[in-house]
């Protein structure tokens, strides 16, 4: 049971991950330190961080500028209003990781 609930046997599969698994679950002498937890939770906290109010945020900033016209012909208006789209996008990709 707990080897099913582990998310790295969900990618790994039950073939290459069980001896290994099991071997360090019998392992004595593996006190639960608080440290690696409590960085762990951190990790997980700026990564929701990133995706639920930056990465949003930055998806929506394209659609934003699109609503303002600019005073330029329409060419130029069109190319800066791609190029800002490209650049959010890619500030979006690099937010969250891919």
């Amino acid at each position: 049971m707990v080897y099913s609930l582990f998310p790295a046997s969900l990618i790994a599969g039950p073939i290459d991950r069980l001896p290994r698994f099991k071997a360090d679950l019998d392992q004595v002498g593996q006190p639960f330190q608080f440290n690696f937890a409590a960085e762990g939770l951190w990790l997980i906290l700026i990564g929701a961080f990133k995706k639920f109010v930056l990465a949003d945020f930055l998806a929506r900033l394209p659609l934003n500028l699109a609503q303002f016209p600019d005073n330029t012909p329409g060419a130029v208006a069109e190319g800066n209003r791609r190029m800002a789209d490209e650049v959010m996008r890619g500030l979006q990709h690099l937010v969250n990781g891919k």
